[in-house]
């Protein structure tokens, strides 16, 4: 077996546990991709489920990289079982053949069994990196994710964050006290995200929002981004702001229930859903403002975007 640290290209596993590899951790690590040496570094994808890549399918295999969907059913209560059940698998596609596995996922159930599988395979480097900072009051899920913080600190050998926050999330205070946490930012092409007057009023004019005033959205349409709250801030806005519109981009399994609950309000003709769109550089340049009403962050590259176009931006603390 060849040493992989002179071995080129390395290739490294990123996991991803999205039902679509189109939210704020996806658009990170293909930022990253995108910009590394492939003659050095090459990065392949593995989803617990079966998910939707989009149009990032084509890219990735085009730069290079692979795909694996192990296709288990989501179910937060078996997932972790699930997942080991795949133990074959990784030992027959995974042992051996990666060096780094890299577990950029918020779903505790799914680090816990993908540090675990990776050292059972013998990964030699196996990062945990947490993007979200969570958010449950439950009892018995806070004896639960303690437990799985003490095994993330045994089965990881690094382990990443994207803030403060989201740091608490996944790993022990023991290794945050020693700074054993590494805090990555997230980082974007800036000059993609430039203000442009003359994209602004092209956007406008195409979805017919001349003489409004936008407010967007950007994100699953998923519990943790707390869509029914942002509809009753709207319903206070359009009290005082005749001319306002809510423009949403993004999909999700809560998508037909915020529908329905746009049509339950009568302002049907003052939301739009855009649906996943891949040219959200140029959308936000047609917005007023930014609001972002989530339940919770780690840190969230819609709003790095959003500031690096210099659009106003609302969000919870």
């Amino acid at each position: 077996m060849k040493d992989y640290m002179t071995s080129y290209p390395i290739r490294i596993l990123q996991v991803s546990a999205g039902n679509t590899f189109s939210g704020g951790v996806e658009s990170f690590i293909m930022n990253i991709y995108r910009n590394i040496d492939k003659s050095k570094i090459q990065f392949d994808f593995l989803t617990p489920s079966k998910t939707t890549f989009g149009e990032y399918k084509d890219e990735i295999e085009a730069l290079g990289g692979h795909i694996y969907e192990l296709g288990i059913i989501y179910n937060k209560y078996t997932r972790f079982f699930q997942l080991l059940y795949k133990l074959p698998f990784f030992l027959k596609h995974i042992n051996y053949k990666y060096k780094i596995i890299h577990i950029n996922t918020g779903s505790i159930t799914t680090q816990v069994s993908m540090n675990l599988l990776g050292k059972l395979c013998k990964i030699p480097i196996r990062i945990a990196h947490s993007h979200s900072a969570g958010y449950d009051n439950n009892f018995i899920f806070k004896i639960l994710q303690n437990l799985s913080k003490l095994i993330i600190e045994y089965c990881a050998t690094d382990y990443f964050t994207c803030s403060e926050k989201a740091s608490n999330r996944l790993f022990t205070d023991r290794l945050i006290n020693e700074k054993k946490v590494k805090q990555i930012n997230n980082g974007i092409a800036l000059n993609k995200f430039k203000f442009n007057n003359v994209i602004r009023e092209r956007i406008r004019e195409e979805f017919s929002l001349k003489n409004k005033f936008v407010i967007g959205h950007i994100g699953s349409f998923l519990p943790v981004k707390n869509h029914l709250f942002l509809l009753e801030i709207f319903m206070n806005i359009i009290k005082n702001k005749k001319d306002a519109c809510l423009f949403l981009i993004g999909n999700g399994v809560n998508e037909q229930v915020i529908k329905d609950k746009v049509k339950q309000l009568e302002i049907e003709n003052r939301v739009i859903f855009a649906g996943k769109i891949t040219n959200v550089y140029e959308i936000i340049n047609a917005f007023d403002l930014l609001i972002m009403p989530s339940l919770y962050e780690g840190f969230p590259v819609t709003l790095i975007e959003a500031q690096a176009n210099g659009l106003p931006c609302f969000i919870s603390d």
